[in-house]
């Protein structure tokens, strides 16, 4: 299920926070919020892969044995777990099928002696399976249970459907459907008493609340909570429920209010004797202090609470502490004492692990922490070597959690997207180490290794490549494309502990590392240090700007951005018109390489983006005469180097598929609002009607471009045009979507999860949509509808940056099809209708949304 609501979220991560309440357990807890859907077994996860091979065989092996064995017992709840074990078996070899037979069977049984725990267990591997056959954590398969429920009054397994169902929403990001479903669930929570699981029901359905910025609502839940806690004298809960007011308060400028709160709960902690509450808020009150600036307050929390986990040999809880007061003295100027609790706080976490067969990723983070700490103390050799265990200790972990992907409901594409943000750092660090040892080649290496690692695994179909990246391997990438390469790091002023950032605070950026690579294998780098001070903007606050600036128009359909983000950039940076905002990034990215790119016109510049990079309309950048760099050269981008090279070459076998203007599906934008019909785009049909006319086939129109038939003509086509409404998703990137017609069971949102499951042969993809060439931003990349249809086999994608006007638009997308007929290469054919472009709308924002992502040929 789409969920184009999330276009209405933030731009970039400052600003705005998601208000859950902290953990104490790092990136290790960010592993479990992905996990909804894990299998029965998943102790399991700890264990190697060839172990797991081994128990899932036997497993197999002796099912008939076992399931005959169960039926002759009589007990019929031994028959469920032998199906749910062989179904759990059979998806981890891969067998869907074969495991929706045997997980079918489990869940007919589990009804019929009604037994709620198995029947909940069943659906949740019922779930998992059907996501590996592409029903992203079974939502579909959840749905159609509910419906098939409806009338028969089982409340029971009513409840249960919709409880996963709504986590299943919870992981995909979709908070509105989270809010629709849990709405529902809670009345039957109640009907059975069940005060645990309503506690838990109401803090998801506030989170979500709280995540749209509904915070009456969430205010409301919150006191409900309260309510059943002190019915209950669940002590607990409410210390938990007051936590989570606190942390609210903290991130929502109220830091007085958090403070007196946490210093209530801390007194009541001690006079209660509860140690481990009184830990956990003198940990948030460091957290707090340290966002104050207070740091002689922050430094005595932490080291009361590294007394009282002491006593208690609280390893794991030791290493987060030493590590918070690593993070205080670092803050402080002292950084030998900082590397020095730093590498206590990796002794802890080693001890903690040292009986268990698991890697240690918990260590790993620290290690790469440490790296950082001694790259700042100019310990180069010893900060190179800290950050390179760490690698190896991660990746000795990514490839553990890898191994055992069939366990989880989500694919192994998301854990890999999920874990492999963490090394982000740790490889801009290397880079800057390398740097000060005058080994800029070998920062370029570091500076690939550390990019766009999970997509070009998901373009190798799955395969792990290895890590190191050679300086040849770049060159000759460069001479393949025939291509100058202008890759950029950004570098920030960034604490090591993100936890430990003042209040909402992003990093701010504090320089630019470019290298330029020429088809004739020369490399040059430059280096740009960006101000950084109170009153100065930041890099992305310039480009949101620029992009505000532009004044980028829609498709008849817009969901509104934030409008303090832009009106907040624009003043920060005083860029009131695009010209302004134009120059001053091509001043920064450009103008520093600007002697190392092509004199040819012709001749191709791919750019290789990180970070709001990616939302940087490198066709509209304008020198100091007024010259677009469109004008100039013919431009491409890519999220690494590598994935030029892993993408399909071209083709050219395949028919065209012109897709112009279908009947627009609905959608619901807002809570408690009924869903409304996307716009019509007339605009796009007639675009449609000319570029099939081009090509000579007839293109899909209103309800005849319905989901169903776009995506089953889909994988036949050579060159696909899509003009329609692009959706965007920011938060997740998985559900930005495309606009279609209903149809049947399909809602006529193609998602770009949907869209990584076909299978393409075709040369060209166009998204003549808004925002196509958007989503989530990480360190992967844009992950998003382009990742998705190269991913899928596309071999070059075209998308948009921003709300694409329709009439410009349309003639911009009929210029490039007449010159690619003409013989023009596709960038060239871009170019080329762009250049007409300007001549005939001269704004930016009316010919400079769009880039080509693959093969130029």
């Amino acid at each position: 299920m789409p969920f184009p609501e999330l276009n209405r979220y933030q731009h970039r991560g400052a600003r705005r926070m998601n208000f859950h309440r902290l953990s104490r357990h790092g990136f290790v807890a960010g592993l479990v919020t992905v996990t909804i859907g894990l299998s029965s077994l998943v102790p399991l996860q700890a264990q190697s892969p060839d172990t797991l091979k081994t128990f899932y065989q036997q497993t197999i092996d002796t099912f008939d044995k076992n399931l005959t064995a169960a039926r002759q017992s009589k007990q019929r709840w031994q028959e469920v777990d032998v199906l749910n074990g062989a179904g759990i078996a059979y998806r981890y070899f891969g067998n869907y099928q074969k495991s929706v037979e045997v997980l079918q069977q489990g869940l007919t049984i589990a009804r019929e002696i009604k037994d709620a725990g198995r029947e909940d267990l069943i659906l949740r591997e019922l779930a998992a399976t059907y996501s590996k056959l592409g029903d992203y954590l079974g939502i579909k398969f959840y749905e159609q249970q509910l419906q098939s429920l409806k009338s028969s009054g089982n409340s029971a397994s009513r409840g249960a459907i919709l409880r996963n169902l709504g986590l299943a929403y919870l992981q995909s990001g979709n908070f509105l459907k989270v809010i629709e479903v849990y709405e529902q669930y809670v009345p039957i929570v109640r009907q059975g008493q069940n005060p645990l699981e309503e506690e838990i029901a109401l803090s998801i359905l506030g989170a979500a609340y709280r995540t749209l910025g509904e915070k009456g609502k969430a205010a409301a839940i919150l006191e409900q909570r309260l309510a059943l806690a002190r019915q209950t004298k669940n002590s607990q809960t409410e210390f938990q429920i007051l936590s989570e007011l606190a942390v609210i308060y903290q991130y929502s400028n109220q830091s007085q209010k958090a403070l007196a709160l946490y210093q209530q709960m801390l007194q009541t902690a001690r006079q209660s004797g509860n140690r481990t509450q009184e830990s956990n808020i003198l940990y948030q009150l460091a957290l707090l202090y340290t966002s104050l600036n207070n740091l002689p307050q922050a430094q005595t929390a932490l080291e009361q609470e590294l007394a009282i986990v002491r006593q208690g040999n609280d390893l794991f809880t030791q290493g987060l502490v030493l590590e918070g007061l690593s993070q205080v003295r670092a803050l402080g100027g002292n950084l030998e004492a900082a590397i020095d609790l730093q590498q206590q706080a990796i002794a802890a976490y080693r001890s903690f692990k040292q009986d268990s067969k698991e890697t240690n990723p918990s260590a790993a983070t620290a290690l790469g922490r440490l790296g950082l700490l001694q790259f700042r103390a100019r310990q180069f050799p010893e900060a190179e070597t800290t950050l390179q265990a760490s690698l190896r200790e991660y990746q000795a972990f990514l490839a553990q959690v890898l191994g055992n992907a069939n366990l989880f409901a989500i694919s192994r594409d998301d854990l890999n997207l999920s874990l492999r943000e963490q090394l982000s750092d740790i490889y801009r660090t290397l880079q800057q180490i390398y740097l000060a040892q005058n080994r800029s080649d070998t920062a370029l290496e570091a500076a690939e290794e550390g990019r766009a690692r999970a997509f070009i695994e998901l373009l190798a179909g799955g395969k792990s490549s290895p890590e190191a990246i050679k300086l040849a391997t770049i060159q000759q990438v460069a001479k393949a494309q025939q291509a100058t390469l202008v890759e950029y790091t950004v570098l920030y002023d960034s604490s090591p502990f993100a936890q430990f950032r003042s209040g909402n605070q992003q990093p701010q950026e504090t320089g630019l590392l470019i290298w330029v690579v020429r088809p004739d294998g020369t490399v040059t780098f430059r280096q740009v240090n960006l101000k950084r001070g109170a009153k100065v903007p930041t890099l992305a606050d310039q480009i949101i700007s620029t992009r505000g600036s532009i004044g980028a128009g829609n498709r008849g359909f817009s969901f509104n951005e934030d409008p303090n983000l832009v009106r907040d950039a624009i003043a920060s940076t005083g860029n009131t018109t695009p010209n302004a905002g134009l120059r001053q990034l091509y001043e920064l990215l450009i103008q520093p390489v600007a002697d190392q790119l092509p004199q040819d016109p012709k001749a191709r510049v791919i750019f290789i983006p990180q970070d709001s990079l990616f939302l940087v309309p490198f066709p509209a950048l304008q020198d100091a005469s007024g010259r677009y760099l469109i004008e100039k050269h013919t431009i491409l981008t890519a999220p690494a180097i590598q994935v030029l090279q892993a993408t399909r070459k071209p083709s050219s076998s395949g028919n065209v598929l012109v897709v112009g203007n279908p009947t627009m599906p609905t959608v619901r934008f807002q809570i408690g609002t009924p869903p409304q019909q996307l716009a019509s785009l007339p605009g796009a049909e007639r675009e449609a009607q000319a570029i099939g006319a081009l090509f000579n086939t007839q293109p899909l129109l209103g309800k005849q471009a319905t989901e169903t038939t776009v995506t089953t003509r889909m994988p036949q086509a050579r060159i696909i045009h899509l003009a329609t409404h692009g959706l965007l998703d920011r938060f997740i990137g998985f559900q930005s979507a495309l606009a279609f017609a209903p149809s049947g069971q399909e809602d006529g949102l193609l998602t770009a999860r949907e869209l990584l499951n076909l299978k393409l042969t075709a040369d060209l993809v166009v998204l003549s949509a808004c925002d196509t060439g958007r989503g989530r931003i990480s360190g992967d990349g844009v992950v998003g509808l382009s990742r998705s249809l190269l991913s899928a086999g596309a071999a070059t994608v075209i998308v948009s940056l921003w709300k694409v006007p329709d009439t410009p638009t349309a003639f911009l997308m009929t210029e490039f099809y007449r010159n690619l007929n003409q013989g023009s290469d596709k960038a060239q054919s871009l170019r080329q209708a762009m250049l007409a472009t300007l001549k005939q709308y001269p704004s930016p924002q009316d010919w400079a949304a769009f880039t080509l992502i693959g093969q130029a040929e």
